[in-house]
């Protein structure tokens, strides 16, 4: 069976798996820069080891202001990890084709693998109906966001260049889809924007 190994728990983990010699047929991992156990646990059983990457890790730091002595350190970790992995998903194209360039990695290391989405969950409507559960009608602008509300999205640029975009089009209408850490900030500050 394939094993995943969870954030701080790989390394205990990995010496209780090595100690009770499991042997799984792979393992998969979400790549974090840093966390070598997986590398090392799939180098020490012999087992290929499938490296899952959902965005530029060292963009994402450069954003939330880590010094550059960290991002270099997570820069080398991040190439470690990529060029140690026996294959790498990334969930888009864009991302895939930076991870081959950034690390020059062969075309065949890197698939691409899309986010999934559970449609019996959430059904994708018609956007007719999307306007009318929000009062709007199908000449009025809309701008929207789904996704976690993350200091690395830069929601806050949004939120004030949709103010900026008011001035131009006052029927226009924003809704943010999401939940995350920004989300008080977010609020405070479509409060002071006016925004709703």
């Amino acid at each position: 069976p394939p094993l995943q190994l969870p954030g701080s728990a790989n390394w205990h983990l990995s010496k209780a798996l090595a100690a009770v010699s499991f042997h799984p047929d792979l393992i998969y991992s979400r790549c974090h820069a840093g966390l070598f156990a997986p590398y090392a646990l799939a180098r020490l059983l012999r087992c290929p080891c499938i490296v899952e990457v959902n965005g530029m890790l060292l963009e994402e730091r450069r954003q939330l202001g880590n010094p550059a002595w960290k991002r270099a350190a997570l820069g080398v970790g991040e190439a470690l990890a990529l060029r140690s992995a026996g294959h790498v998903i990334a969930v888009t194209q864009p991302l895939a084709d930076v991870l081959r360039m950034r690390y020059r990695l062969s075309a065949d290391k890197v698939s691409v693998v899309h986010n999934g989405v559970d449609t019996s969950q959430y059904v994708p409507r018609p956007l007719s109906q999307t306007r009318s559960v929000l009062s709007l009608s199908p000449r009025t602008p809309l701008v929207g966001y789904i996704g976690s509300l993350q200091p690395w999205r830069r929601l806050e640029e949004s939120l004030r260049a949709f103010s900026l975009l008011l001035e131009h089009l006052p029927r226009a209408r924003l809704v943010l889809v999401g939940d995350g850490p920004l989300r008080p900030q977010l609020e405070r500050l479509a409060e002071q924007l006016e925004l709703g």
